[in-house]
């Protein structure tokens, strides 16, 4: 007497079912996707339901239906209806509840093509990915164009090209702050407050960059979002003090160097003044204006100013690269949470060896 058939039935996430006809009771046994949880080896965890006969009868019908001369009396005959469903009933797949729909030779052959193409992840490999992910993510944040006492800008090359003293024309071509070091509007601070919540939150890699532990993120985001907010008021100072600061780095630039335009002027300068040898005032009006072109605006400035993140979750090909489990076990050598994940690692790599990865 055949007393136990199985049915598999596969999902994209490894999900398998089994049907178990048990004595006059039986037991529905649904085994768990391998993509969450590995095969149980024991039996100390529940992996079934109780069923009665008639429930069971129903479900297998569902999916493998017999006909009433081939059902014996009490418990179905799953090993008959078995048979069935491989070819010697035609008609069987047009009775079932579940499964009507035949899949063709042709549409097997496109996915196994597919899945040769894109291999399936391997169950064990996913499972510690999971694991790791769900503790450990990469993260790294920038601060972006709220340093202006370190941007410059180039001069017009018009102006450069008619300085003839080589050191004051090598000297300005290099570059020029916007503004002074000292500047009010300096964003040392905001920098320094930056450098601090990489410290407490974001431990650096040489080569992946910040790791954090996830369990932290949601008080990291709010350091940035207090960093955020200390930009937009840093933006409020830069509008109201960027133009003066500006001004005075442009008047430097007409004392340092007016009277080599002035003794040999441009080719613009002649043609809107109308001589070769324009005055003191002409050629200082003459530089201001030619260099506050070059200069951008305070919206320019403060539009460039904001708060970038690169969040991204860890692989298993990042974890096998050579020391990294061992770098993350030395960084966070007191959490004991991150002790299953270690050993999930290293469970899965002995049972791998001699085997090919995937995933």
């Amino acid at each position: 007497m055949c007393r136990e058939a199985s049915i598999p039935i596969r999902h994209a996430d490894g999900l398998r079912i089994s049907f178990v006809v048990v004595d006059n009771t039986g037991y529905v046994f649904a085994l768990p996707p391998l993509l969450v949880e590995g095969a149980r080896q024991t039996d100390g965890h529940p992996n079934a339901v109780r069923a009665s006969s008639d429930q069971i009868e129903s479900l297998v019908k569902a999916v493998l239906p017999v006909g009433p001369a081939s059902a014996p009396a009490g418990a179905p005959d799953i090993c008959s209806a078995a048979k069935q469903r491989t070819g010697q009933d035609a008609t069987l797949h047009e009775r079932a509840e579940i499964g009507r729909n035949v899949v063709q030779p042709a549409e097997i052959e496109k996915i196994d093509q597919a899945i040769k193409a894109n291999p399936v992840e391997n169950f064990d490999l996913s499972r510690v990915v999971n694991v790791f992910a769900a503790r450990i993510q990469f993260y790294e944040f920038e601060v972006r164009g709220t340093q202006i006492q370190n941007q410059s800008i180039r001069l017009p090359k018009a102006l450069i090209g008619f300085i003839r003293d080589k050191s004051t024309r090598d000297r300005i071509t290099a570059a020029f702050k916007l503004v002074s070091s000292d500047s009010r509007v300096s964003g040392k601070k905001i920098h320094e407050s930056a450098a601090v919540i990489r410290k407490r939150f974001i431990h650096p890699h040489p080569s992946y960059g910040g790791v954090i532990l996830k369990s932290d993120r949601g008080v990291l985001e709010g350091e940035i979002d207090e960093l955020e907010q200390l930009i937009e008021k840093h933006k409020e100072a830069v509008r109201s003090r960027f133009a003066n600061d500006a001004k005075k780095s442009i008047d430097i630039l007409v004392k340092s160097f007016w009277r080599d335009i002035a003794r040999t002027p441009p080719q613009d300068l002649v043609r809107q003044l109308g001589t070769t040898k324009p005055s003191t005032e002409d050629t200082k009006e003459y530089l201001r204006h030619t260099l506050a072109q070059a200069f951008p605006t305070a919206e320019e400035v403060v539009g460039a100013m904001k708060v970038t993140r690169v969040v991204k979750d860890i692989t298993w090909n990042t974890l096998n690269e050579p020391g990294f489990i061992e770098w993350l076990k030395q960084q966070f050598p007191l959490r004991k949470d991150l002790q299953q994940p270690f050993e999930l690692y290293r469970a899965a790599r002995e049972k791998l060896k001699g085997k090919p990865e995937t995933g």
